[in-house]
Parts: structure tokens; C-alpha cells; sequence
């Protein structure tokens, strides 16, 4: 366990968050009072007003850093002024780590979910090279990852939103099983079943409300889940149905449904797909190794994921993406240059590559898994792949980060030129207004004038949902305009 310390209020866990990334077996201890007396390292950081002095202590060894802050600038706001503390904390931090053990992160001091913030922020400044110089000297991010989020921030200024731009999500929060990395709030359908005609009536009603009431220009809808095609075929039927009647009262152009898992998927679906309007389709097989899918709980093999592909293929779909997941449990490099590879011989539009994160409501975490210790060298293979990808013309268009991921790495949407997501693009951002419906889904409302953002929370258990819809209305229409 390693006990840390942070003088200043609220603001501990940017710290915290940096220790686990070196760490990430650790737990750290950041109470007011503390646990035990016997830590295998503590860290005390103290702001003195315009200073931080950060020591580390483990054993005998004593390292100390210090960064020099100072009073707010005359043309800084309290939350650039409160930006620049955190971020002289985080280097403090940094630092300190770096020195004790040796090494030093792919993404540096960085953190955050967003690093595509930082330097899509650079590149208004300054110029591709400038801004690569810059991600290495002020955050210590490897030159690969410089490289990478300044050209997917170069790439994303062809898909740069208008202001009234919106974007509206459907949720279906139902699977056929649970998968042992996953953590989001989803119901197996089975389950469900009894409640499924009213769940479809309220996202009717939340999706029409939506599309009634909110102000913008609807330029991309995205269906996920949960796994959206494990509804039965009369509910995905009106599923269809809704989607529809947003597609053609807002004119949407762009509509991307997750077809998820390929046993879950049927010509009829497909079909269902195509009349809706549906542009853009995500296959998702994770791994392409049979025995890998066994063991996470999937119900399909690696040839039922190519059938549906072709499939869709003969059906008409033209822009097809594949999720592939870097990590999973007993996988071996071998395994996932194997899926890779399997995947590109289909020639799927787009390409998104997960590295495996520990997710807290997980079965491996549940379990007590140790992700970290598995796929040594995992960083030569995600930049060996990211290669092979980039050689093959998909190009990166959008890029996220999660907290635990193993080797403190990411994930990375690629796709063919032209063909990349825009929704995904606009949930990466604090720009860009979504609307949400559906049971655990959450609507983004952002004020561009005053930098402002403000979300509406559904609630996640599908009943609870169905039973509070006039409650969700309400607080979606107390951020509208």
C-alpha cells in the first residue's frame, strides 16, 4: 500500500491517479486519516500558495521535487489558474516516480481520458512539428505517442462540428451474456423479456421527445449497447422503427448501429438495418481466437464472426467497423497478431484497437484477475500493429484513454480516409452537445459561450428506467434552450 498526502483539498486522486499508473497492483491511500502505520511508500505534497514540494519516501530512499506555480496571471481565470496547480502537482508527481523507478510513461504526467484535448490545443497554436516538441518537453509523452495524438488531432480537423452541430445516442443496455472484461451497465435479455415492449415504448417516447424539444443540427446518431441486436426480433423490429423516424425528421446523415456479436446478428436484422437507414455497422469479435472467446463468454467462433461479415457485405453495408480488444485472458502476442491479421483480410472500413482496462464492476476484477502481468512488451506490439495498420491506409481518427489500462496505453479508432465516426469523434470532446435515450445513458448539453457543460443521468437498471421516464424528461428539458 503507499500512503499519500495532499495539503490542498479536492485534488488528491491527480495524484493518486499517477502513482497507480506506475503502480497499478498498489492501492493507494489518500483518507484523512490514515489506514496503518506500515506503507511501502508515502508521499506528502504540500502547497505553501505558490509552490508545490513533493517528497517520496521509500526505505531509505528520499526524493524530493519542487515546482514554483505562483499568484494568478492578470488575463487567467480561476479554472485556467486552478489548471496550472494541477498540472505543477502532476509534475511534481511525475517526477519523483519517474526517478525512483527508472522509467517513465508512454503518455507521461497525462491522465486524463482525453489527451486528443491537449493536443488538438497545440495544434491551434502551433505547427505539426511544434506541437510534437512540445507534448515531449512539457508532459514527457513518448515521442511514438506525440506522434500519434498530433496526427489523429490533425486528422480530426476534417471532421471539425459547426456550432449547432448535435449528435443523439440510443441506448439498449441488454447482452445475451456478460463478458469478463466488460463493466458497463447492461441486463441479459433473457432476463428482461418481460419488460421488453415497455423498455422499446419509453425509448420511443425519450427519442421522440428528443428530436421534438432539442434546438441544432442532428448530424450523426449512434444505436450501442449492451449488444443492440440481442433484442428479439420483434423488438429490434421497433427499434428500427425509432430510429427511423429520428433519421428522417432531423435528416441525419450519419446512423451507426452495433451489431456486436455475430450471434446475435441474422439476414433478417441486416435487412431491418438497411430499411432503417443505418450507414455505418460495428462488428465486433475482440479476438479472432476461438479459445479466447470461450473464456471471456462469448457464444460464437471466430468463422461465425466472417460469415456475418460477409453477410453484411452482401447486403449492401459499406462501411463496416471491427472492435479487437489487446489484453484479453490466457492471449498471447501470437494470438493477437493472429486476430489482426485475420481481421485485415476482410478489409473492414475501420479498424478501432482496444488495449484491456480493469474495469471495477468487471467479472476479472470481481475475480481478482491480474491483468498487469500478462503480454509482456505490449507496447512494441501495439506500435508493431499500429504500423501495420497505418501501411495498409487506415489512418487514426479518434483516440481515448481509461483508467488501469494495461501499460498505460489506449485506444485507437482507425479507418479507411473519409470513413471515420463522427460520433465518435464528438464524444471525445467537451464541444459537441449528445443527446441520450434510453436506460443508463447520459445527455451532454455543452454552452460553447461559457465553456460550460451540463449532463442529464437516466437511470441504468431497465425498470427503474421505464418507471422514472417523465423524471428524465423533465431534467433533459431544464438543459435545453
Amino acid at each position: 500500500m503507499i500512503r499519500l498526502e495532499v495539503t490542498l483539498e479536492n485534488i488528491a486522486n491527480e495524484a493518486s491517479e499517477l502513482i497507480r499508473a506506475f503502480y497499478p497492483k498498489q492501492v493507494v491511500d489518500i483518507s484523512p486519516v490514515p489506514q496503518q502505520t506500515e506503507y511501502d511508500m508515502k508521499m506528502t505534497c504540500v502547497w505553501d500558495g505558490i509552490s508545490w514540494s513533493t517528497s517520496l519516501i521509500c526505505g531509505e530512499v528520499t526524493i524530493c521535487q519542487t515546482k514554483h506555480v505562483g499568484e494568478m496571471l492578470c488575463d487567467e481565470d480561476e479554472i485556467l489558474y486552478k489548471r496550472r496547480v494541477k498540472g505543477a502537482l502532476k509534475e511534481t508527481v511525475y517526477y519523483a516516480l519517474k526517478e525512483h523507478t527508472g522509467r517513465s510513461l508512454p503518455y507521461g504526467m497525462l491522465t486524463g481520458v482525453r489527451p486528443l484535448a491537449i493536443s488538438g490545443r497545440l495544434l491551434e497554436e502551433c505547427s505539426y512539428d511544434e506541437t510534437i516538441d512540445r507534448l515531449i518537453a512539457e508532459y514527457d509523452i513518448s515521442n511514438e505517442k506525440a506522434h500519434l495524438l498530433a496526427t489523429t488531432s490533425m486528422v480530426q480537423t476534417e471532421y471539425k462540428p459547426n456550432d449547432d452541430d448535435v449528435s443523439l445516442y440510443i441506448h439498449v443496455p441488454f447482452c445475451t451474456t456478460r463478458c469478463n472484461y466488460c463493466s458497463f451497465p447492461s441486463e441479459l435479455v433473457d432476463k428482461v423479456k418481460p419488460h421488453l415492449d415497455s423498455y422499446m415504448e419509453a425509448l420511443a417516447k425519450e427519442t421522440q421527445f428528443i428530436t421534438d424539444n432539442a434546438k441544432g443540427n442532428f448530424e450523426a446518431m449512434y444505436v450501442g449497447g449492451g449488444t443492440p441486436t440481442a433484442l428479439p426480433h420483434d423488438n429490434f423490429e421497433r427499434l428500427c422503427e425509432i430510429c427511423l423516424d429520428a433519421k428522417t425528421k432531423k435528416n441525419i446523415s450519419e446512423f451507426t448501429l452495433e451489431a456486436g456479436r455475430p450471434d446475435t446478428i441474422d439476414e433478417a436484422k441486416l435487412k431491418m438495418m438497411r430499411s432503417a437507414g443505418v450507414t455505418r455497422i460495428s462488428i465486433n469479435p475482440q479476438t479472432m481466437n476461438d479459445a479466447t472467446l470461450e473464456r471471456i463468454g462469448r457464444k460464437h467462433t471466430s468463422e461465425d464472426i466472417i460469415k456475418t461479415f460477409e453477410l453484411a457485405r452482401k447486403i449492401g453495408f459499406d462501411n463496416i467497423n471491427m472492435d479487437l480488444i489487446v489484453g484479453l485472458s490466457g492471449e498471447s502476442t501470437a494470438d493477437v497478431k493472429r486476430s489482426i491479421d485475420r481481421v485485415l483480410e476482410l478489409e473492414p472500413e475501420g479498424i478501432t484497437v482496444h488495449v484491456l482496462a480493469l474495469k471495477h464492476a468487471s467479472v476479472l476484477n470481481r475475480d481478482g484477475v491480474d491483468i498487469f502481468g500478462s503480454m509482456d512488451g505490449i507496447e512494441e506490439l501495439i506500435a508493431s500493429e499500429y504500423k501495420e495498420l497505418e501501411g495498409r491506409g487506415y489512418i487514426p481518427y479518434y483516440l481515448y484513454r481509461q483508467k488501469y489500462m494495461l501499460g498505460g496505453l489506449e485506444n485507437v479508432g482507425f479507418a479507411k480516409k473519409g470513413m471515420g465516426c463522427r460520433y465518435n469523434i464528438r464524444m471525445m470532446d467537451n464541444l459537441s452537445t449528445c443527446w441520450a435515450a434510453g436506460a443508463g445513458s447520459i445527455s451532454k448539453r455543452c454552452y460553447l459561450k461559457d465553456t460550460r457543460i451540463e449532463r442529464a443521468a437516466n437511470p441504468k437498471n431497465a425498470v427503474d428506467y421505464i418507471n422514472g421516464l417523465d423524471e428524465c424528461l423533465k431534467k433533459k428539458l431544464e438543459i435545453m434552450d
